[in-house]
């Protein structure tokens, strides 16, 4: 009778193993009907869009709590490709589990954590990714160990905008990983082309070409520097009524085409002239750019608009082919390689560094606000004072493991 039972019960486990396998293989056959995604746009202290595309436009939902047993879902009874749903009503600075159906595919289910309304967090900033998904899926898995707020990307996120297959291999594949479970708010690059994919596929920013958001202390501006941008132009007058609006303790624009850069592309002079007088009237501290492939931060540099000085901050390392910089009479670091960028903002405070392709640390700022000027002797009077332009800076006392 023993050896019977034994017989028996090892029969019923090797039919339970392979109703085990079967059920991994079908949740995973239903994960990979996921052509796109899920992936999260338009985070906020109380919501976030979830998009995904299964090739299907039927109902669709999205489960979501506070636990893997989730308990909540929105639900709608048709999508478009790829389908965008709404989650609302959300606690600030919590972490969500969140699922997606859609017909007979399944996802995995992932988390996010929702903005902060107040106190310490650490953003990724990076760029240029197209054209080596490789190394695009290295540095998000660097920048997805350091495990930021949210990440910005600086544009030419894939070689051909108008392509559909470029966006799969270059950005959807290598960044799966990272954009199911961070928010990537995005500017388009020249390598975009303005496609209608660009604004269907990183639309959740309500298709807007160039837009704003808040996260705690600071104030977010996203350009788009393909499009017009002189001073009659509607995007213009956005950006001044924006900037003018806000009250942020700290201000950042992020654009494609960078003011100062002595990367092969080089300067535009003609955004430098347009924009410079605004950033430094409007108080931004830090603008990035990409479109040359390399890594460089200028001096802090005032101009005849002033007295705010701006740091400019070039970061198109994300996996495009890597072009070299001379240098200029405004650059504080130059590399000549993959690279990108993590900020830490606390109150007053601000702790930058840049990281090298192969995770190194490179490049540090750290930055203390007192009253409308800062407390560590940042910034030098002008970028023109040959005297004060030095490399060093103010190391932090104390930083956020890990960072």
């Amino acid at each position: 009778m023993h050896k019977q039972g034994s017989k028996g019960h090892l029969f019923i486990t090797a039919c339970t193993v392979l109703a085990a396998a079967f059920v991994f293989a079908a949740a995973s056959q239903a994960q990979a009907s996921f052509s796109k995604g899920p992936y999260l746009q338009s985070l906020t202290t109380t919501g976030v869009t979830v998009m995904f595309d299964t090739g299907s436009t039927s109902s669709a939902k999205v489960e979501y709590g506070t636990t893997s047993s989730l308990g909540k879902s929105v639900s709608v009874s048709s999508t478009s490709k790829p389908a965008s749903i709404r989650v609302s009503g959300l606690t600030a600075n919590t972490t969500y589990y969140y699922k997606v159906t859609q017909g007979s595919s399944v996802s995995s289910t992932y988390t996010f954590k929702t903005l902060l309304t107040t106190g310490l967090f650490t953003f990724a900033v990076y760029g240029d990714d197209r054209s080596n998904p490789s190394e695009h899926a290295k540095i998000l898995g660097y920048v997805k160990a350091r495990t930021p707020a949210f990440a910005m990307n600086g544009g030419d996120i894939v070689y051909d905008g108008s392509n559909s297959s470029y966006w799969t291999s270059q950005f959807f594949v290598p960044a799966q990983s990272f954009i199911s479970r961070y928010c990537m708010f995005t500017v388009p690059g020249n390598h975009e082309k303005e496609a209608s994919y660009y604004f269907s596929y990183l639309g959740g920013h309500d298709g807007k070409k160039w837009y704003s958001f808040n996260v705690a202390n600071a104030h977010f501006v996203m350009l788009d520097s393909n499009t017009d941008l002189s001073t009659t132009g509607s995007q213009y007058k956005w950006l001044v009524s924006d900037l003018a609006a806000s009250t942020a303790r700290w201000k950042f624009v992020i654009m494609h085409h960078p003011l100062y850069s002595s990367g092969e592309h080089g300067s535009s002079l003609t955004l430098r002239h347009n924009l410079m007088p605004i950033f430094e009237k409007y108080m931004v501290d830090m603008v990035f750019a990409g479109h040359d492939h390399d890594y460089e931060r200028s001096r802090p540099i005032i101009g005849p608009s002033g007295p705010h000085p701006v740091m400019h901050i070039v970061t198109g390392g994300g996996g495009a082919p890597l072009r070299s910089l001379s240098g200029g009479f405004f650059t504080a670091v130059k590399l000549e390689s993959y690279n990108y960028c993590m900020l830490q903002v606390a109150g007053d405070t601000l702790l930058f560094k840049a990281y090298d392709g192969s995770n190194n640390n490179f490049d540090t700022v750290y930055i203390v606000k007192s009253g409308l000027g800062y407390a560590n002797g940042y910034p030098f009077t002008t970028v023109g004072d040959q005297a004060k332009l030095t490399t060093g800076f103010e190391e932090p006392k104390t930083a956020v493991a890990g960072f």
